[in-house]
């Protein structure tokens, strides 16, 4: 079962957490496309996002 989230749009992204059989966390174009993985190692259950909108990466 896929479970995503999608958790804030800043700017032109969308950035989202994955917690199914592969967890990751993910930035996308505004509109879905570009997929992006920032993180998928290391990780367990990502149900939640801090953002920081002074040192936000992308």
């Amino acid at each position: 079962m896929k479970t995503e989230h999608t958790v804030f749009l800043f700017l032109r992204y969308v950035y989202f957490t994955d917690w199914g059989t592969h967890p990751k966390i993910e930035r996308a174009d505004g509109d879905g496309t570009n997929r992006l993985v920032l993180v998928n190692s290391d990780i367990v259950s990502p149900r939640s996002l801090a953002v920081d909108l002074k040192g936000i990466f992308h």
